[in-house]
C-alpha cells in the first residue's frame, strides 16, 4: 500500500499511515483490464502495467498492484522483472457472479478491507467532516503528513462513494452499531445524528420512504433525510392500523408534501444544465448515457475509446462473436480497429488480407478456448498475433 513520505527542513523524514494508493472504483477497473486480457491466469506485471497505461517499473505500477491487493482483488506471485499478477477468487466474482446481491456484498467487504479505511469508516460513521476539519485530524491524530491527508480523503470518498447503495454504508459491522437501510421501515422511531449531533429533542416517526430507499421523511420535518444519517431507536413490531397489507395491493400514496418532495428528487434526475442525456430502449431495459454536451477533441478521443471498450465487453457477453482481432498502431495501448466473426474461416481471411496491406500495424487475433491448436499456428505462420480467450 502507499506510504507517503516527505522530509521538513532538517531532512528528517516523515513517514504517514499505509493506505491503497487508488480508490474500489478505480481498482475494479484495473482488474477488468487484468480479466480481459489474461482471465484467471497469471500475467507479468510488466505486460499488464503498459495495459492499465502505466511504465512497467514505475513507482504507480507498484503502488496499484499494492492497492489491489490491499483490496482482495488480486493475488501475486514472484518478484522482479518475473512478477506475476492474477485476478483473486473475490475479484472474479466481484466481476462476473450475477446473482442478486453478490458483488454487492463482495464490494462491501472488500471496500473495509484496508485496516485504515475500515477505522475510519467507522470513526465517520455519522458522517465525514469538511475537507479542512478533516484533514486536520488526519494530520494531528493520525500521523498524516498533509499531502498525505488530502490524498486518503481522495481514496477515501472514491471507495465509499463506489459502493454507495449496496456497500460499505450498509455493511452491518459486528463492531459497530450501524444499521442496513433496508431495516428502516414506515412506523419505525428513529434518531437523525448529522455531523455527530442528534437532530431531534426526542425520536421522531418515519411516514415516507423514497423509492430507492436513500431518503426518508419524519413527521418533525417537510425535509427528506438521508437514510445512512439516521439509527433506529424502536422498530414498528406490527402494522399500523393506517399501513393494511393484503395480497396484491399497492402502497397507500405518500402524504402530499413526501409526493411533492419525491417529485422534487425526480427532477433532481434530470441533467444539470451542461449535460444531455440519451436513453436507448433494448429488450432488455433502458441504457442511459449523460454527457457534456460540448467536448474537446481530446475528450471525444477519450469517449470513444471507453465506448468501444464497453461494447467489445458487451459482444463477447452477447455471444455475438466468438471470434475477433484488434489492429494496434505501433506502440499504441488501444486498438484503432476492432472486428468481430463467427468462425475461423472468416478469421483467417481476413488475417490474410491485413498482411497483404504490408502495413506496420499489428494485429491481434483473440480466440476461445474451443479454438484448435491448428488454427493458432495458421495464424502465426501468416504473422498474425495469436490470443489464447475464453468463451464468455
Amino acid at each position: 500500500m502507499t506510504q507517503v513520505e516527505t522530509k521538513d527542513a532538517a531532512g528528517k523524514r516523515d513517514r504517514s499511515p499505509a493506505f491503497p494508493y487508488i480508490g474500489l472504483g478505480k481498482a475494479v477497473e484495473r482488474i477488468q483490464v487484468l480479466f480481459d486480457n489474461a482471465k484467471r491466469y497469471e500475467a507479468r506485471v510488466a505486460d499488464i502495467a503498459k495495459d492499465w497505461g502505466l511504465a512497467p517499473k514505475s513507482s504507480s505500477t507498484d503502488r496499484n498492484v499494492a492497492a489491489l491487493l490491499a483490496y482482495g482483488l488480486a493475488e501475486v506471485s514472484g518478484g522482479g522483472d518475473a512478477r506475476k499478477i492474477k485476478v483473486s477468487e473475490t475479484g472474479w466474482r466481484i466481476l462476473d457472479d450475477k446473482r442478486p446481491g453478490i458483488r454487492e456484498s463482495l464490494l462491501a467487504e472488500a471496500a473495509l478491507r484496508p485496516r485504515i479505511i475500515a477505522e475510519y469508516r467507522e470513526h465517520w460513521k455519522h458522517g465525514r467532516p469538511d475537507d479542512s476539519h478533516a484533514i486536520s485530524q488526519l494530520k494531528f491524530e493520525g500521523g498524516f503528513t498533509d499531502e498525505a491527508a488530502k490524498l486518503f480523503l481522495r481514496v477515501f470518498d472514491e471507495t465509499i462513494r463506489f459502493t454507495k447503495g449496496s456497500d460499505a454504508a450498509n455493511v452491518v459491522d459486528k463492531e459497530t452499531d450501524s444499521l442496513p437501510l433496508e431495516r428502516v421501515k414506515v412506523g419505525d422511531k428513529i434518531q437523525w445524528t448529522s455531523g455527530g449531533v442528534d437532530q431531534f429533542k426526542i425520536p421522531a416517526e418515519v411516514i415516507g420512504l423514497s423509492e430507492d430507499g436513500q431518503w426518508l421523511w419524519v413527521g418533525e420535518s417537510g425535509t427528506g433525510i438521508p437514510t445512512n444519517e439516521v439509527h433506529i431507536v424502536s422498530e414498528l413490531t406490527a402494522p399500523s392500523s393506517t399501513q393494511t397489507t393484503l395480497p396484491g395491493a399497492k402502497a397507500p400514496p405518500p402524504p402530499p408534501r413526501i409526493a411533492a418532495a419525491l417529485a422534487t428528487a425526480a427532477a433532481a434526475e434530470t441533467p444539470k444544465a451542461g449535460l444531455r442525456k440519451e436513453v436507448f430502449a433494448l429488450d432488455e431495459g433502458d441504457v442511459t448515457v449523460t454527457y457534456p454536451e460540448s467536448l474537446s477533441a481530446a475528450s471525444f478521443h477519450d469517449l470513444q475509446g471507453y465506448l468501444d471498450l464497453f461494447l467489445r465487453k458487451a459482444q463477447r457477453r452477447a455471444g455475438a462473436g466468438d471470434y475477433f482481432v484488434e489492429v494496434y498502431s505501433p506502440g499504441a495501448l488501444r486498438p484503432k480497429e476492432v472486428r468481430y466473426f463467427d468462425d475461423f474461416a472468416d478469421t483467417k481471411a481476413f488475417a490474410e488480407e491485413f498482411g497483404n496491406r504490408g502495413s506496420p500495424d499489428v494485429l491481434r487475433v483473440h480466440l476461445p478456448s474451443k479454438a484448435a491448436d491448428e488454427e493458432r499456428r495458421a495464424l502465426a505462420e501468416i504473422g498474425a498475433v495469436p490470443m489464447w480467450r475464453e468463451s464468455r
